[in-house]
């Protein structure tokens, strides 16, 4: 039951990398004093996509791990 867990929020993991990588994730500065402005907005969604495709990927080779 495990396995199907870590392979739906790896998959999940996956979706929100491709957001990162698209640009579309603002959600770091919701409800923050953060600004926009003061960081480099590209190069933090590819930092964090490449952190979620990271994720992503070790869930789900454990979710394939327990499944079997």
């Amino acid at each position: 039951m495990y396995g199907f867990y870590f392979s739906v929020y790896g998959y999940y993991m996956s979706g929100g990398a491709v957001f990162m990588f698209l640009g579309k994730d603002m959600l770091i500065f919701n409800g923050t004093t953060f600004k926009q402005e003061d960081y480099d907005m590209k190069r933090l969604s590819r930092v964090e996509g490449a952190l979620f495709l990271v994720d992503a990927a070790a869930c789900l080779a454990l979710g394939r791990f327990i499944w079997r």
